[in-house]
């Protein structure tokens, strides 16, 4: 209506969007909102991060998120929970669903280095990440996938399956990419 200031509306009185938002709320918890999942995970999420969210072939949603605990975990249709697996303090993961079913995840483990989780496999990449950065996983019709992040060099890079590495291109400090 053109004016400003606080929206007046609520969840409950709206219905559903037509896809999900994943989020981590003002209690520190990952929550969900749209036609799969509506409200509280009641999982705690590490303070400054965010999740991801991806829309699997079989229409169900999975979420990626750095647990309280400083370990990744997903959960969704799945079910799957903790990986186990460390990631660096202040970054984010990201997840995206593959052609063929399922998902894969990408992350910076507490480490430092690019590692890539799901159902196309585990696979430590042995690259160093930026300091605070994180990275952005993309899948592709042939059902693999490409990560792009910000080396320790502070250049863009990309892995996954044209295992491409350097472009030779600089990014600013302390920020990430996005692919698509």
């Amino acid at each position: 209506n053109g004016t400003t200031g606080t929206p007046n509306c609520s969840v409950n009185s709206i219905a559903p969007p037509p896809y999900e938002v994943a989020f981590q709320a003002n209690t520190g918890s990952l929550w969900s909102f749209g036609p799969s999942n509506n409200g509280a995970w009641n999982l705690g999420m590490a303070s400054g991060t965010s999740p991801s969210a991806a829309l699997l072939t079989n229409g169900q949603y999975e979420y990626a998120f750095q647990a309280n605990t400083g370990s990744l975990w997903t959960v969704g249709s799945d079910s799957h929970g903790t990986w186990g697996l460390g990631m660096a303090a202040g970054t984010s993961p990201s997840i995206t669903a593959l052609a063929g079913g399922g998902y894969e995840v990408a992350f910076q483990a507490n480490t430092g280095d690019l590692w890539t989780v799901g159902t196309a496999g585990d696979t430590d990449w042995g690259l160093g990440m930026a300091a605070g950065t994180s990275p952005s996983i993309a899948g592709l019709a042939s059902g693999s996938y490409e990560v792009a992040f910000q080396a320790n060099t502070g250049d863009l890079w990309t892995m996954g399956s044209d295992n491409h590495g350097t472009w030779g291109l600089g990014m600013a400090a302390g920020t990430s990419p996005s692919i698509a």
